[in-house]
């Protein structure tokens, strides 16, 4: 993401895929990362696929998701 950042400044946006909460399960993918860590480094979008939609309790990653964020 830093990398994507600083070649195209503020002129795009950058949607970033693979978002997992801390521990979280990785399923299929081979890069994730942590919702906080992407948005430091440049991230305008984060895509928070599985790790919502395969939860059990999706409300709860919501919460966990907003407690990452400091939100």
């Amino acid at each position: 993401i830093k990398a994507i950042r600083k070649a195209i400044g503020h002129q795009g946006m950058i949607v970033t895929p693979g978002i997992r909460l801390p521990h979280g399960e990785t399923h299929d993918q081979k890069r994730v990362g942590e919702p906080a860590q992407a948005l430091a480094d440049g991230a305008d979008y984060l895509v928070i696929g599985r790790a919502l939609t395969e939860h059990e309790h999706p409300e709860r990653v919501l919460e966990e998701l907003g407690f990452a964020l400091g939100v």
